[in-house]
């Protein structure tokens, strides 16, 4: 892990080279960042479900999906679908995300050890 004054340098520098040699527009407000742990396992959870057809438009409900865990060299995600066979659910807190993707709604529980 990098002091903040290098990680913003790199990010700076970055911005730079997507503005001068990219045709595509940045937004505004903080372009280039530092992703999240949340955020990076959902979306490495979407890219391998998709992949894996579990989560495509036109996949039954019923499927199963894969769980996903990401260990990087700081830090380790794990994000899954729980299934329970009750009226159990997933409690509210900062492990659960809700995710609404190919008009599925996801309930995921995921959490990022840093």
């Amino acid at each position: 892990l990098l002091p903040g004054s290098q990680s913003n340098d790199i990010l700076h520098a970055v911005e730079s080279r997507l503005q001068e040699q990219y045709p595509f527009q940045l937004t505004e407000k903080d372009p280039v960042v530092i992703m999240d742990g949340r955020d990076e396992s959902v979306y490495a959870w979407i890219t391998a479900n998709y992949l894996l057809n579990t989560i495509c438009a036109n996949t039954p409900r019923d499927t199963p999906t894969y769980a996903v865990l990401d260990l990087g060299g700081a830090s380790t995600q794990i994000v899954f679908e729980p299934v329970f066979t009750s009226d159990a659910r997933l409690e509210e807190g900062e492990h659960k995300y809700d995710l609404v993707f190919g008009g599925k709604k996801h309930i995921l529980y995921q959490h990022s050890y840093l």
